[in-house]
């Protein structure tokens, strides 16, 4: 076995018990995933409890398809941040040099924190888009309820485009070390210039590939 493979349990362990003891992190992954979706659906049922002819039931195959889309672009932000405190945070702790005299290769240590920050922020998507989905299921009243096939899908898509944007700030946070202007870029792009790309038609597979 290789050396990383050797000590990759420990560092992925301890990469994983440093985001878990920053409670400013995890607060915020939290309130960007599982509290999103819980003030959504709440304030979507009690609308259509205090009027239902003006509003329709919180549940459904469309309102699912909402929340997935909820999940995974609060998801990506919360990936963002995680990702650029997992690629940068040691860096601008000014702690990186004491890490690697410690005798761990810098392959090592860049390698163990990309399962250490998806074993963090897996587990609140996860939560989210679980509440997004019984939240479509029991609150469908007249709307068509969505397939377990459905809800399936819809999560592993969450769950894809989560895990691309916490990679990407890993990558970024790692080669700029920064973990402001990593999380500056991606939000800009997320919440800017997709939106906008996604909407002109001209450029063509572009726009698809966006």
């Amino acid at each position: 076995m290789t050396a990383f493979a050797l000590a990759a349990p420990r560092l992925v362990g301890a990469d994983l018990l440093k985001l878990r003891k920053r409670r400013s992190l995890s607060a915020v992954a939290g309130v960007l995933t599982v509290g999103a979706a819980v003030i959504t659906y709440t304030v979507m049922e009690l609308q259509h409890l205090a009027s239902p002819a003006a509003h329709g039931p919180a549940g459904g195959i469309v309102n699912v398809g909402h929340g997935t889309f909820l999940v995974a672009a609060l998801g990506s932000v919360a990936a963002a941040i995680v990702g650029a405190t997992v690629g940068a945070g040691d860096m601008d702790a000014k702690v990186y040099r004491d890490l690697v005299v410690t005798g761990r290769s810098r392959r090592a240590l860049f390698l163990s924190r990309i399962p250490a920050g998806f074993a963090f922020l897996v587990p609140f998507v996860a939560a989210a888009y679980a509440l997004a989905a019984v939240a479509g299921v029991v609150f469908a009243g007249s709307n068509p309820s969505p397939s377990t096939s459905l809800l399936v899908e819809g999560g592993a898509w969450a769950v894809l485009t989560v895990a691309v944007y916490y990679l990407l700030a890993v990558g970024i946070a790692c080669l700029f070390a920064s973990r402001s202007d990593t999380i500056g870029s991606l939000l800009g792009w997320q919440l800017a210039l997709t939106p906008i790309l996604a909407h002109i038609g001209s450029i063509g597979i572009v726009r698809e590939l966006v």
